[in-house]
């Protein structure tokens, strides 16, 4: 019982995280780290191409069409970003007051389960195609970058 206690508070934690990286990259896709406005979601991942096609030796071609998945994938993903940020403005006035309300906790927990479900989804999609734009040894060292920054995330 202990063990199923423990596992349900860090799933807890883990999906409060994801919520959280979301909105922030949210807000990242509206504002530079310095508060600036940027050119937003098409810098970012510029920026993330040019960094991964280093380590991966990514050809011109591969590049050109990282950057096309990446761009054809913000229609998908503006929309619920927004919700998101909207369900979080929502959430940020509960229990301010002093009173914990369950019934609109749960309710804006909810749609948040529900918008960073899509998310998910979107991000998967995303992630297969441009794995499909990879050779089979890019992808291999795309996955031992990834768990990579899955480890030195928990640190």
């Amino acid at each position: 019982m202990k063990k199923m206690k423990s596992v349900t508070i860090a799933a807890a934690i883990v999906a409060v995280l994801t919520v959280g990286v979301i909105i922030a990259v949210a807000q990242m896709s509206h504002k530079g780290g310095n508060g600036q406005h940027s050119k937003g979601f098409m810098n970012h991942h510029a920026q993330f191409i040019d960094h991964v096609s280093d380590k991966l030796k990514l050809t011109n071609q591969q590049k050109t069409q990282a950057k096309q998945i990446l761009a054809d994938s913000k229609p998908r993903f503006q929309p619920l970003l927004e919700r998101l940020k909207e369900t979080h403005k929502t959430s940020v006035d509960l229990g301010a007051n002093g009173v914990f309300d369950e019934q609109k906790s749960q309710e804006v927990a909810a749609r948040q389960a529900e918008i960073v479900k899509k998310l998910l989804v979107e991000k998967e999609k995303t992630k297969a195609s441009l794995f499909a734009v990879l050779t089979s040894e890019q992808r291999e060292q795309a996955k031992e970058m990834m768990n990579d920054f899955v480890e030195n995330f928990d640190h």
